[in-house]
């Protein structure tokens, strides 16, 4: 397919910024399913196709996220034909393609190329500097070998066990071990390695002879003296933390980091970008952990200036980047990038829907019920101590060997001790708020980015008084000084890139698990710590959002968050009833206690866990109150994942099946007892109420979504009412044909289409909606009128101002309102919070009843005369009031999108 394809089309680039529709391409059948699906998406009005990666990966992937050949298409998915036809279909519908790519690693399969170099010669191959690997360790058997931490027994039980086996085959002689697949340097061998008269039968019987090394010790000893020659250390898999001399993803084995910052190596991994930029309607990239690149700024830059030459417009295509933002943390302004994935929108957006004093109030019963007075904050010191520990030993090893000599330069810490710099690099790292630092960029160290380091050695002072404090000073003078060059700057850029995937480990994979008190808030991109926020302070971030980063994503459910959109909009609601949540939960654990078992001195499960167990069953209860077989297999699931995750009396290193079992038990027997009273009769009754009181925080969250400035992010599926739980639970199979079908029947009975002028949806049909609203047509209808508005008014939600509008009368207080302007046009956006206040289950929070006396005043300027997105309804301010009354706004339907136009321009 040539250039043509785009031809007359460019303009849909433009809408790149509109709406991203995030989908799991292996889960919808590969590139064919994704083409299958764009009818419908743009019937719902999506405008970006947003994909999980589809460069080749490793064989059997299911994400995309292991690349093996960045320059081809993986044939798993369908290959570049496939490719190219949904590139055509979607130029058709005026559709773009948001690109997910992963410069930061690659696969370290035989299926690498690259790597496969690397093993073959070490550092000598061609490829040899392409990967973050530590090759000149100064003594041992890594010096100048890479470390393959893939033995799943101790390397000579290996040997012992026969599990290590030589291969022929046409191009000379491999090791197998299970799966791996790893070339062999036979020129250590004295008959394998000769070219003289050995006939092939002699080279066989070698092959066998090292192939009985289970049985011989002589073949032992051969295979190991065989083995000590290649460029590779074979080691088992629980020293990875302690000998490995390459740098990972986090702590996966089988992710190696790439050096992106070499030219060759940015050249090579990204050869295929540009020519699906110049044929191929992409309307943006998203950068994969761009925190863990040794310079983002700087590879911003090259990545711009490559998708630039090959795009027709210069800055036409959207630049997103995977960046965790912790609390009061900016995307840095010197980046070249227009946003990030949106965790910081999710944090905004969930801070707002829940109660400040309710969540001080569950953090208060959560310490009672588990007698633990441990905050999040000393719990995530705990946890990151324990992720260094156990998965970065060598990598703090790396950065205390970088440290000595340039520390011990400075005359006041001539004679600091290994262990004490080793000390201060670890506590700085822990002391850390933020993921890293951007002191060793191309732009240098400012006061900007030496803040988070400077609070950080304040923190590690106070709390390690133990230690001198001149370490702190002289590692925090080193890491800032003008110029930062040659060890000092290495360090630097190694600490940076270990702090994030400290943080990574010990935050989002264990304090989230190990410190529940409302889980909803335990969320990538969230500080359970500081996460409620004020209406005025989300308008405040808005406000900036809309000023500095207006093509950035607002985000609600990826493939990584721990619970799904509508999950947490729930379990928001317990924020609201904190002392009716204790006392169910005291009175649960009374009516459970029989279903408890004693396993090695500890009851389980232990008080934390039942209470992450009692808000799971909130968060996922079945609409129709019934729970399948799949769904306890489910929460089996989830209930492992996240007791492993804890790390307190199970862990993926070391598991405590006894335990897991025994957790996995008592899920099992207090949900299989009688429905009609106790423990399950109390939960349903609970589950009236969160089911309804979620809903309506969804509703608001998808409007605020829709609503603010950035691109909306929907996650596959979530159009209809989708209650997942961690990944794996959330890349489950999604019923396409119910959401097409549901589409396809709002379309048909509601006057106006998608696309047109919206006509106003007569009483009756809005009523057996909302009467229905478990079915999820309420959620789709919002969606699918919200994006048609969107599309409608393009400059307004790209480019448009923001201003947080005023509610004033006594439930102003539950009300959270905005307005978009843009010339004359404006949007103005009104949904509730915290309705529990307001309304009782079932009962929608409308009209008069509820909203008497309640206002949202309107900007200057903005216009009297409304007409509801949503709704098709009408409304008018009354003339000499600059306001309108929110039982009017909130009439028909939970949420409101009016759009109107100021006396300047044309009236809609």
């Amino acid at each position: 397919m040539g250039a043509s394809l785009l031809e007359g089309r460019r303009e849909t680039l433009h809408r790149s910024a509109l709406t991203c529709y995030r989908l799991q391409v292996h889960a919808v059948g590969g590139l064919p399913g994704v083409t299958d699906l764009v009818p419908y998406l743009d019937e719902l009005g999506v405008s970006t196709l947003y994909l999980s990666p589809v460069l080749r990966a490793r064989s059997g992937s299911t994400h995309g996220y292991d690349v093996v050949d960045p320059g081809r298409i993986d044939p798993a998915i369908g290959a570049e034909p496939a490719f190219d036809e949904l590139g055509s279909v979607c130029a058709d519908a005026g559709l773009t393609i948001l690109l997910d790519i992963v410069p930061n690693h690659m696969a370290a399969s035989h299926e690498n190329p690259w790597w496969w170099s690397v093993m073959e010669t070490g550092p000598s191959s061609p490829h040899g500097d392409f990967f973050d690997v530590d090759w000149d360790e100064p003594i041992g058997p890594a010096r100048g070998r890479i470390v393959l931490p893939i033995l799943g027994r101790r390397y000579y039980g290996a040997l012992e066990s026969g599990e290590l086996q030589v291969i022929h085959v046409r191009d000379g002689y491999l090791l197998k071990y299970y799966d791996h697949v790893l070339p062999l340097d036979i020129s250590s061998h004295p008959v394998l390695a000769s070219r003289g008269d050995n006939s092939g039968g002699e080279r066989e019987a070698a092959v066998n002879r090292l192939n009985r090394a289970a049985t011989d010790a002589g073949a032992r000893a051969d295979l190991d003296l065989l083995l000590t020659h290649q460029p590779y250390w074979l080691v088992h898999w629980r020293t990875a933390p302690e000998e490995l001399n390459y740098r990972r993803f986090f702590n996966i084995s089988h992710l190696i980091a790439l050096r992106m910052e070499r030219e060759t190596v940015f050249r090579d991994w990204h050869r295929l970008l540009p020519d699906l930029v110049r044929r191929l309607p992409i309307g943006g990239i998203r950068v994969d952990h761009v925190d863990g690149l040794s310079d983002p700024e700087a590879y911003l830059d090259r990545l711009r200036k490559l998708v630039d030459t090959a795009a027709d417009e210069p800055a036409s295509l959207v630049l997103l980047v995977e960046k965790i933002l912790a609390h009061g943390e900016r995307l840095p302004k010197t980046w070249n990038a227009d946003g990030t994935t949106g965790y910081d929108f999710l944090a905004a957006a969930d801070g707002v829907l829940v109660s400040a004093s309710g969540v001080t109030s569950l953090r208060r019963c959560y310490g009672a019920f588990t007698s633990s007075r441990r905050s999040f904050v000393s719990e995530t010191r705990r946890t990151k101590r324990k992720a260094i520990r156990a998965h970065f030993r060598r990598d703090l090893a790396r950065l205390v060997d970088l440290a000595l000599p340039v520390v011990r330069s400075d005359p006041r810490a001539r004679d600091l001790a290994r262990s004490e710099v080793a000390s201060a690099l670890q506590e700085l790292t822990i002391e850390m708020r933020v993921y890293r630092t951007y002191l060793a960029t191309s732009s240098g160290p400012s006061p900007e980015t030496r803040a988070p380091l400077d609070e950080a050695a304040a923190r590690a002072r106070r709390k390690r008084r133990d230690l001198p404090g001149v370490a702190f000073d002289v590692l925090t003078a080193v890491m800032t000084q003008e110029p930062l060059e040659g060890a000092a700057e290495e360090l630097v850029r190694r600490w940076q890139q270990l702090t994030g995937a400290v943080t990574a480990k010990g935050v989002e994979d264990t304090a989230f698990y190990a410190h529940t008190a409302l889980v909803s808030l335990n969320e990538v991109g969230s500080d359970p710590e500081s996460a409620p926020i004020e209406v005025d302070d989300f308008h405040a971030l808005m406000a900036e959002r809309a000023e500095r980063w207006p093509r950035t994503l607002n985000t609600t459910s990826t493939h990584d968050t721990k619970r799904s959109e509508d999950v947490r909009a729930r379990l928001h609601v317990l924020s609201e009833m904190p002392g009716e949540w204790e006392q169910r939960v005291g009175q649960w654990h009374e009516w459970n206690h029989e279903a408890r078992e004693r396993v090695r001195d500890v009851t389980v499960p232990t008080a934390e866990e039942e209470w992450l167990l009692y808000q799971t069953l909130v968060g996922v209860w079945p609409l129709e109150g019934r729970a399948d077989e799949e769904l306890l297999d489910r929460l089996e699931a989830f209930l492992r994942k996240a007791a492993r995750e804890a790390k307190v009396n199970t862990s993926w290193i070391h598991p405590n099946a006894p335990h897991e079992e025994a957790l996995i038990g008592f899920m099992r027997r207090i949900l299989g007892r009688d429905r009609d009273g106790g423990f399950m009769g109390d939960l349903l009754e609970l589950h009236e109420k969160t089911a309804f009181h979620g809903a309506l925080n969804s509703l608001s969250l998808l409007l605020l979504k829709l609503g603010a400035p950035g691109t909306p992010d929907l996650y596959q599926g979530n159009e209809l009412w989708r209650f997942s739980l961690v990944d794996p639970d959330n890349r489950r199979p999604v019923d396409w044909h119910l959401r097409q079908t549901l589409l396809e029947e709002l379309r048909e009975n509601i006057d106006g289409g998608g696309r047109d002028q919206p006509g106003r949806i007569p009483d009756a049909r809005l009523r057996e909606i909302l009467a229905n609203w478990t079915d999820g047509r309420i959620k789709l209808l919002l969606t699918w009128r919200g994006l048609a508005c969107r599309r409608r008014h393009e400059t307004l939600f790209r480019e448009g101002s923001y201003e947080g509008v005023e509610a004033t009368g006594h439930r102003s207080g539950h009300v959270i309102a905005f307005a978009r302007r843009s010339g004359g046009e404006w949007v103005l956006a009104v949904a509730p919070r915290l309705t529990t206040h307001l309304t009782s289950p079932g009962t929608f929070p409308l009209g008069e009843r509820v909203w008497e006396g309640t206002e949202v005043c309107l900007p200057e300027e903005a216009p009297r005369r409304w007409t509801d997105a949503i709704t098709g309804e009408t409304l008018t301010a009354q003339d000499g009031f600059a306001s309108l009354p929110v039982a009017e706004v909130l009439e028909r339907f939970p949420v409101a999108l009016l759009y109107g136009s100021s006396p300047a321009t044309p009236s809609f």
